[in-house]
């Protein structure tokens, strides 16, 4: 009986292993997903932000252990190219900075958001080189601001309350900005547990491996 392809085998184990792990969208402060238009009305309403100067926070919390792997926002395409520098901040919920590091935009990519009267709309990601992982019920915030340049940033038209953005100077947060309402944004990555169809798949990897070995032996 032909022993199971080796090449094969480590091909399946290794497409299992990335199933595990495979980057969605965990965090979506976006108008498709909350039904809130950009905000405020007319053009010139993006806020500009930097590192060097003003830039702006919002905040997160999940309900599991996750894994971020990138982040994106909804800004202008005057404002943002593939491979324009752009820093990450993360502050706990004291308002203390944990994280801070630069990383370039992957894509910027066009989109549009119903009603909108703004040309030029894109969405801005960056894929983190060394993912963030963060425990559940683990309340912080986290933006995304141009290292050196303004990078614009659009937030969602929504009541202020407690989804409003922080103000962040000199890498110090300067607290949650009542005016500032919501940002537009997502997170990506995955959750820490392992998802049960990506389970399923690295059993069945596995399990090929087991009855692989055991007809090389039998057969010898």
């Amino acid at each position: 009986m032909t022993l199971f392809p080796k090449r094969l085998l480590i091909a399946a184990i290794a497409c299992a292993l990335t199933a595990l792990t495979q980057a969605a969208i965990i965090y979506d402060s976006s108008p498709s997903s909350t039904g809130l238009d950009l905000y405020p009305s007319g053009d010139g309403s993006i806020l500009q932000n930097s590192y060097t100067g003003t830039s702006f926070v919002a905040p997160v919390e999940f309900t599991e252990d996750v894994v971020i792997t990138g982040m994106e926002i909804f800004t202008s395409s005057d404002f943002a190219s593939v491979n324009q520098l752009v820093k990450i901040l993360l502050f706990s919920d004291t308002f203390s900075l944990t994280h801070s590091f630069s990383e370039s935009l992957t894509s910027v990519t066009p989109t549009t958001v119903s009603g909108d009267s703004r040309n030029h709309l894109v969405v801005a990601r960056t894929d983190f080189s060394s993912p963030i992982s963060v425990s559940a019920d683990t309340f912080f915030f986290i933006g995304m601001s141009g290292e050196s340049t303004n990078l614009g940033l659009y937030g969602l038209d929504s009541a202020p309350g407690p989804n409003v953005m922080g103000v962040v100077q000199n890498s110090v947060i300067t607290g949650p900005e009542i005016n500032l309402k919501r940002m537009a944004f997502r997170l990506h990555g995955y959750t820490a547990a392992v998802p049960d169809a990506g389970s399923s798949l690295a059993l069945s990897a596995f399990g090929l491996l087991a009855i692989a070995t055991f007809r090389r032996r039998f057969k010898s």
